[in-house]
């Protein structure tokens, strides 16, 4: 009834956007019914992606009174920085497919730090920063392909700020 999660983007520069973010996450599992089980998963997400977010090359300006003036742009930084947990309730569809429905709560920590030099060289190092907790809810389907091997769908809902899907692949280990 374990599991263990572990995603990583590298940083690998696409669109002038440099990411490296890891996210982890932990479950514990029990049966219900011999079709129903029951499992905590607690996750985080941390990591930055550094980028010109505010003064990108395509909005740099020559006059000194525009926001944007200078000749570089800006090296900015964003870390979003998010741990929650959740319950799921997952049934079996078929031997080989099984849903899951979810609820649970988030803590996010985003932080954003302004890094632009404007053209007298003054540096701007405005910083953003939030803190606050949301409801989640999700719903998933997996499929076995092996034994061992799963691959699954989930929507991942965060009340007032998005929806994620999620593509997976899960190896049992034993």
């Amino acid at each position: 009834g374990i599991t263990a999660e572990l995603s990583y983007l590298p940083p690998l520069t696409v669109a002038d956007a440099t990411p490296s973010l890891l996210g982890v996450a932990l479950g514990y599992g029990v049966p219900i019914t011999p079709s129903v089980a029951a499992m905590f998963r607690a996750h985080g997400t941390f990591g930055y992606v550094d980028g010109p977010v505010t003064c990108a090359r395509s909005a740099l300006q020559a006059y000194p009174a525009q926001p944007c003036f200078g000749t570089e742009p800006s090296n900015d930084r964003y870390s979003p920085n998010a741990y929650g947990a959740e319950l799921l309730v997952g049934t079996m569809i078929t031997p080989r497919v099984n849903a899951s429905f979810g609820l649970g709560a988030s803590h996010l920590r985003p932080r954003f730090r302004v890094g632009f030099v404007n053209g007298l060289g003054f540096l701007d190092q405005t910083r953003v920063e939030q803190n606050f907790t949301r409801g989640t809810v999700m719903a998933g389907v997996s499929a076995s392909v092996t034994e061992r091997l799963h691959t699954g769908a989930q929507v991942y809902a965060v009340a007032r700020d998005g929806v994620t899907v999620r593509l997976t692949t899960q190896w049992k280990l034993r």
